[in-house]
């Protein structure tokens, strides 16, 4: 039997709360993605019924619960993991963990993670710091590999034995911030 190789579907991967914030940039992300051939996947979950939201193109409105396995198995099938942040957010998402786990380029609005060990301008975009105008070019770049010290010390295994002081484990403190 013929086997036929296709393309692998390129897509950028979004799921979070609604919030107008990230509905806001998901708004503005969508056609430049699309413009560079990525499909963008954008999920916002909310409670409430949001008839006015509806029928948006650049996002999906959903009332579903998504289990974490479910969502992970859509991080693993995107090429772009979007994390988007609100005012009450600090530090790292799971999105960052996923995104090192799995080799996975970034785009969140957390401008911090420039502070981390684990960012590489090539594997994150931080929107509102970066130009729009290079996104594009951004999506072109290869996947840089991080070290698998830094995926080793970002790993959940060590994050808990850390939280927990239970030796061994390498720490992970916040970066001084300027």
């Amino acid at each position: 039997l013929l086997q036929v190789n296709r393309p692998a579907k390129k897509d950028a991967y979004f799921l979070g709360a609604f919030n107008r914030d990230r509905k806001a940039i998901l708004e503005v992300l969508h056609p430049l993605l699309t413009k560079a051939g990525i499909q963008p996947r954008f999920l916002l979950y909310s409670r409430k019924n949001r008839k006015a939201e509806g029928g948006n193109p650049c996002f999906t409105l959903t009332q579903e619960i998504y289990t974490y396995e479910q969502n992970i198995a859509q991080v693993k099938n995107a090429e772009i993991i979007i994390d988007l942040t609100v005012d009450c957010h600090k530090g790292l998402s799971l999105r960052f963990f996923e995104s090192i786990c799995f080799s996975k380029k970034l785009i969140t609005n957390n401008d911090s993670i420039r502070y981390y060990d684990l960012y590489h301008p090539d594997n994150i975009f931080i929107y509102g710091k970066d130009d729009l105008n290079t996104l594009e070019a951004f999506i072109q770049q290869p996947y840089q590999q991080v070290q698998s010290a830094i995926i080793q010390k970002y790993s959940f295994a060590n994050w808990i034995h850390y939280a927990l002081d239970l030796p061994p484990y390498t720490p992970i403190p916040a970066p001084e911030l300027p």
